[in-house]
Parts: structure tokens; sequence; C-alpha cells
């Protein structure tokens, strides 16, 4: 990517689970000379949706229709689950480092 190229930004919804949902971005630079595109950036992000309380709220499902859309969906699902077991061993190891702490503290 360079000064004066043209970035183009994709982005699909890729699933929505109950109160959130998973968008993914790619990003295109164009040389305005040449015209040549090169792919430069991709990313998953993930919104909550939220009322005027701050408090979750449903998002409406998302019915997948092309093969793109499908294997898109199926993805999405796969990295919630991943998402979701590294922050219970995260969550895991941190209880395991404070138990290990108490227990040099009490030791004389």
């Amino acid at each position: 990517m360079h000064l004066g190229d043209l970035l183009t930004l994709k982005s699909s919804v890729n699933r929505a689970f109950s109160s959130s949902m998973e968008v993914g971005v790619k990003v295109w630079a164009e040389n305005t000379l040449t015209s040549t595109l090169c792919h430069v950036a991709s990313a998953y992000l993930v919104f909550v949706a939220i009322d005027k309380e701050g408090r979750r709220q449903k998002v409406p499902g998302l019915i997948p229709e092309t093969p793109d859309e499908i294997r898109r969906y199926e993805g999405a699902l796969r990295r919630r689950e991943h998402r979701e077991a590294e922050a219970n061993h995260r969550k895991q190891a941190k209880l395991e480092s404070a138990a290990q702490d108490e227990t040099a503290v009490l030791k004389p």
C-alpha cells in the first residue's frame, strides 16, 4: 500500500448469533496509475447489539444461501468456539496462578 493508492473495503455479515454478529472485512489497495489491485488486509469483527440502557439486544438471524455464504457462516461458528475456548483457558490459567501465589504467600 502506497501513498495515492485507492483503498476499498469489502465486508459481509458472516453470521448472526443471539445478540452479536461477525463481519468479515477485506481491504484492497489499487494503484491508480496502473490499475493493479492488491489484497492488503483481512479482519473478522464482532459486534454486540445493545439497547439504550446498554443491555444486550437480540439481532435478526441470518440464513446463508450460496456456498460462499455457507462457508463463511460455518467458519464464524468455529472462530466463536475457538474464542470461547481460549477465553476459558486464560481464565483457568489466571485462577491457577492466583492460587499458586496465595499458596506461596502462606508458606513460612
